[in-house]
């Protein structure tokens, strides 16, 4: 019989948080960004005393969506058994299994978590 071998509850709700903590902070990073280009648009400036400073700064972007011009690029080359020879391409690339982590809510715990309240207040109340 096989010994099942499990990780350590810490590290996995841990690693959950972090998950959660860096989305929030990705969002409310953004949301400060636009609100300093705004302020600094405005005519607000960054002020000296402090530990960091920020600079507004521009550069160029020519958006190019690459997918759509590769997909055009195919048409052109291939005519109308574009389909076919992207298939055939696809088919013979190299698959790679890339390991991913995805946090989810265990829908056990606040059933278990709930019983252990239930059992703390009858044994209270005994």
């Amino acid at each position: 019989m096989k010994t099942e071998k499990r990780l350590s509850q810490d590290k996995v709700t841990t690693y959950a948080k972090l998950c959660a903590e860096y989305d929030a902070l990705k969002k409310r990073k953004e949301k400060m960004r636009i609100r300093l280009i705004e302020q600094m648009e405005a005519g607000y400036v960054c002020p000296k005393a402090g530990p960091y400073l920020v600079m507004l700064t521009y550069q160029e972007k020519h958006p190019v969506a690459w997918k759509e011009e590769w997909i055009k690029l195919y048409k052109r080359a291939f005519g109308a058994g574009w389909k076919k020879q992207m298939k055939r391409l696809i088919s013979m690339a190299e698959v790679v299994k890339t390991p991913m982590l995805l946090p989810r809510v265990n829908p056990k715990y606040r059933i278990v978590e709930h019983e252990k309240v239930l059992e703390f207040k009858e044994r209270r109340s005994a």
